[in-house]
C-alpha cells in the first residue's frame, strides 16, 4: 500500500506542475499531501476507550452560494457525543449510529474508525 500511495503522490505532484508550470504549486501540493499523510497516520496510531457521558446537539451556520455568488445561510444541527476516556480526558465526537449515554466506545490502534462495544 505505501508504494501505491507514493506513486500516486508523485503523479499528482507532477500533474500539478505540468498543468500550472509553477514549481511553487507543485511544492504546495507536496506539502498538502505530506500534512494529510501525517494526520492520517496520527489517527491510525491512536488508541483509547471511554464511556459516553453526554449527548449534545449544537447549532452551526451553513452558507450556500448560488450562480450569482449570493450567499444564503441556513441553521444546521449536529449531535455530538462527549466521551470520558479511561484516563479521565473528555473527547468530543460526532454521534455514531445507535450511540447512547452509557455506551462504551473504543478506538483501536491500526483501525481508522471507532467501534461501540
Amino acid at each position: 500500500m505505501p508504494k501505491i500511495a507514493l506513486i500516486f503522490a508523485l503523479v499528482f505532484i507532477g500533474a500539478i506542475y505540468l498543468l500550472t508550470g509553477e514549481p511553487l504549486a507543485a511544492l504546495g501540493a507536496a506539502l498538502a499531501i505530506s500534512i494529510g499523510i501525517v494526520l492520517y497516520y496520527k489517527k491510525l496510531n491512536e488508541s483509547w476507550k471511554g464511556t459516553i457521558t453526554e449527548l449534545k446537539e449544537e447549532k452551526y451556520l451553513q452558507k450556500e452560494y448560488d450562480e450569482n455568488d449570493n450567499a444564503t445561510t441556513h441553521e444546521m444541527y449536529k449531535t455530538y457525543a462527549y466521551i470520558k476516556q479511561d484516563n479521565n480526558k473528555i473527547k468530543k465526537l460526532e454521534l455514531g449510529p445507535e450511540w447512547k449515554v452509557g455506551d462504551v466506545i473504543e478506538k483501536r490502534k491500526g483501525e481508522y474508525n471507532y467501534r461501540k462495544l
